[in-house]
């Protein structure tokens, strides 16, 4: 009696549930991928600055070379303004917030895990009257 059209020779079905095995595995592997790259901080890993005060634009750009990382601003809003030295191990959002702090800008992170630099709003204080206020 011939063989049913249906019926799959033993070693094609052994072949098909190796592909399957592997196919499932490298699965497995993005996902553990995936999931480590999550769990990484999206700032990177440490790295030594040694980094004189200067203009802040270069500053913030040898940092983001240093770490290998994308970082994005209008080069206007660095112009002018000088940042402190950096020296020690930092996380590449450590040394950016640092370099920025006190320049009235601030560091933002984009959903793709880039950074760039943006103003920092400006603070309203609202202004208390030194007199009470006349009634009539």
């Amino acid at each position: 009696m011939p063989a049913s059209p249906s019926a799959i020779h033993p070693l094609a079905h052994a072949a098909r549930l190796a592909l399957l095995g592997w196919a499932i595995a490298a699965g497995a592997a993005q996902a553990t991928q995936a999931t480590q790259a999550a769990d990484r901080p999206a700032d990177g890993p440490v790295q030594t600055y040694q980094i004189a005060p200067g203009p802040l634009g270069r500053a913030l750009a040898e940092v983001a070379a240093t770490a290998g990382i994308a970082l994005s601003f209008d080069p206007a809003l660095t112009q002018g303004r000088q940042s402190p030295a950096l020296s020690g191990s930092h996380t590449p959002r450590e040394a950016l917030q640092h370099l920025l702090a006190g320049s009235g800008l601030r560091l933002e992170t984009m959903r793709n895990g880039t950074f760039t630099v943006v103003e920092q709003p400006a603070v309203v204080t609202p202004v208390r009257p030194t007199q009470p206020p006349l009634c009539w």
